[in-house]
């Protein structure tokens, strides 16, 4: 290869001094990991041995595993072209703080030992380490974006090469800096660029926020590599809460445009120390993300090399399949390995992944910024995830419900008919269940309207008909019971959705007594607000021609002030703790909009409020958001999916 140095070429004589020195690496490495406390995972990994977990999708992990670090230490981060006939793997080396360059005839066996082709400069104060590569060709030229490291901060630099081993920086400066307040002013880092020839742009999708493992993904577009224009609805990919494998962070990608798609290899960090590999795709690499069915596709190996953590993938199509090179840890030590993926189609459209879509065609209709939404109606007796896009990701069938939770860990707490309390785990498996029908329920009517997983792992849950809260462990066991005040008791209908309030009270809407109660751990009332009426007589009925005091739900704010939704008296009330209301919104307040049975409501941290409009009919958005000043900003649709019956929803990504 033209400009490459001869220590980078492999040919027969030193493809074996290679695999010499792979046998010298493996003894060698027993020593590295018996120093860092860990037991050294053999070079190949038995099939029978693996996790069916590992790798799904179709992707196998190379047996040969790891192929680049042990004595060299910690390798990581990488960038690869097909250059000819060969590959070449720029990688972070961390004992040097440098970029060093590696050289493959098939992608599993490297030259050996790296070289280092781009350093550290101290004297710049943003480049005391130098990692996280991303290199592309074009025409006669090289270009490197990379991380630059120092005082516990990152940004992207920029250089270029004629050979790709000499590298001239293009700016002493960088070219890329943490501005934007989802950076934190900490950290830009983990570039992937891609040239768009239609666009005469250089495309860069970069990671953001915190400098450890960064939060977020990012867009940038330059026209000459140096001057970048950040996309104004940065971050374009963040974590999904209901996916336990990256509700922490999303990070570290690397983005190909096959066809028709932007594809996006990505990290999904589950906490901070672990992370597996997650694929994505998007028609124009910014918006309206769909995840694989599969993800993670790459998960740590139990007891192997990558045991705890699999991080920054980088893939390339050869024709024939995909490589896919990533850096996996055990202990404190990283090292590359590679897996592999027959043919061109990653599988999208397979039906055999975690997320099986319910229905490929949207039917929700949406308002301003897209969101997902999870919702449960009763009287099409359906709990389903809805897309961005408006498709069904998922969709089970349930009974009765009134209350709904997304538990941190992506679980589901909802209830399926008015007496059991369901908990399913993100592939929708039963882990927890409880029928109110016990705890001396058996000879009594029940129905539970509220409930709530709470911090310390048991589930409240509210008991209409006995008038009680429980709180139970997890075998079911009442933990804590407390007495309600009802002045017009029924079984239906003696409660509505509570909440347990940070001061450690409940605050409880009581539906048929038409007020909002506050208890503390004794069952003494301490709080109360009697929903008035505002002089219109009452009227039966659920849809918007009905009215009453109702109160379906109340939220306690931050500000001591508490937020009701007035069920069929449709509004919200923002009350002060003196019982003043300093906000309704009431239900023709919003242009082109009526409220009906107004269920759920919940102040988001931006100062809008949420609600969920009941019973109002198709010509009216089930799900609405709006500001103090009572602007919609966005609304949610769907009567095909769910009916007119909603009144449960968990909205991602407000």
């Amino acid at each position: 290869m033209t400009g490459v140095p001869e220590t980078l070429r492999m040919d027969q004589a030193t493809a074996f001094t290679f695999g010499v020195a792979r046998v010298l690496r493996g003894i060698a490495l027993v020593a590295v990991c018996a120093t860092l406390g860990m037991t050294a995972a053999p070079a190949r990994a038995s099939e029978s041995g693996r996790s069916s977990r590992e790798a799904t999708g179709g992707w196998k992990k190379f047996e040969g595993n790891p192929v680049m670090g042990g004595t060299y230490g910690t390798c990581f981060d990488v960038s690869v072209l097909r250059d000819g006939d060969a590959y070449r793997m720029w990688l972070s080396w961390r004992p040097q703080k440098s970029l060093a360059l590696v050289e493959s005839r098939d992608g599993s066996h490297w030259s050996e030992p790296p070289t280092v082709v781009l350093g550290p400069r101290p004297e710049t104060g943003w480049e005391d380490d130098i990692n996280r590569p991303c290199v592309l060709r074009r025409a006669d030229v090289y270009h490197m974006w990379y991380t630059g490291q120092a005082r516990s901060r990152s940004w992207i630099g920029y250089a270029t090469s004629a050979d790709g081993v000499a590298w001239k920086r293009m700016s002493e400066k960088p070219v890329l800096a943490a501005d934007q307040p989802w950076e934190k002013g900490i950290a830009v880092m983990c570039p992937s660029v891609i040239w768009d020839d239609e666009a005469g742009l250089f495309r860069m999708w970069y990671s953001g926020g915190e400098q450890n493992e960064p939060n977020a993904i990012g867009y940038a577009t330059s026209p000459d590599g140096s001057n970048w224009t950040k996309y104004a609805g940065n971050p374009i990919f963040v974590p999904r809460p209901d996916h336990p494998w990256e509700k922490h962070k999303v990070t570290a990608c690397q983005v190909e445009k096959v066809g028709d798609w932007h594809l996006m290899f990505y990290i999904g960090f589950e906490n901070e120390p672990t992370a597996r590999i997650c694929l994505a795709r998007s028609q124009d690499g910014v918006t309206d993300w769909q995840r694989h069915p599969a993800n993670p596709i790459i998960a740590p190996g139990r007891d192997q090399w990558d045991h705890d953590a699999c991080y920054k993938p980088y893939a390339i199509y050869d024709g024939r399949q995909w490589l896919l090179w990533y850096n996996g840890r055990r202990g404190a030590l990283e090292q590359i390995g590679v897996a592999f993926h027959d043919g061109l189609d990653l599988g999208f459209e397979s039906a055999h992944g975690r997320e099986t879509p319910a229905d490929a065609h949207p039917s929700a209709v949406q308002t301003g910024p897209v969101r997902r939404v999870i919702a449960a109606d009763d009287s099409t007796k359906t709990l389903a995830a809805v897309a961005a896009d408006g498709t069904i990701e998922w969709k089970i069938p349930c009974r009765q419900i009134h209350d709904l939770h997304l538990l941190p860990d992506g679980h589901l707490l909802y209830q399926d008919g008015w007496t059991r309390i369901v908990e399913l785990d993100a592939d929708r498996e039963l882990v927890w269940q409880y029928d109110a029908k016990g705890n001396g329920n058996a000879t009594r009517p029940v129905e539970v309207h509220a409930f709530q997983r709470l911090a310390d792992g048991s589930t409240m849950i509210v008991e209409s008909g006995p008038a009680r809260i429980i709180e139970v462990d997890r075998a079911g066991m009442v933990v804590r019971e407390i007495p309600l005040k009802v002045d017009a008791p029924s079984t239906h209908s003696d409660t509505r959705n509570a909440r347990k309030t940070p001061a450690g009270t409940y605050l409880v809407a009581h539906e048929q007594d038409g007020v909002v109660r506050e208890y503390d751990v004794t069952g003494k009332v301490v709080w109360d607000f009697d929903v008035p009426l505002f002089g219109t007589p009452r009227k039966a009925g659920h849809g918007p021609e009905a009215f009453g005091d109702q109160v379906y739900s109340a939220e306690r704010l931050a500000n001591g002030n508490t937020l009701i939704g007035t069920g069929n008296g449709h509004s919200v009330l923002e009350v002060t703790p003196d019982r003043e209301i300093v906000w309704k919104l009431g239900q023709n307040d919003l242009p082109g909009i009526t409220l009906a049975w107004v269920t759920q409501v919940r102040r988001l941290p931006s100062g809008n409020t949420l609600l969920v409009n009941c019973h109002a009919g198709p010509a009216n958005p089930q799900i609405i958001e709006v500001t103090p000043e009572k602007k919609v900003v966005w609304t949610f649709k769907d009567f095909k999916t769910f009916g007119n019956s909603l009144p449960v929803v968990w909205v991602l990504d407000p």
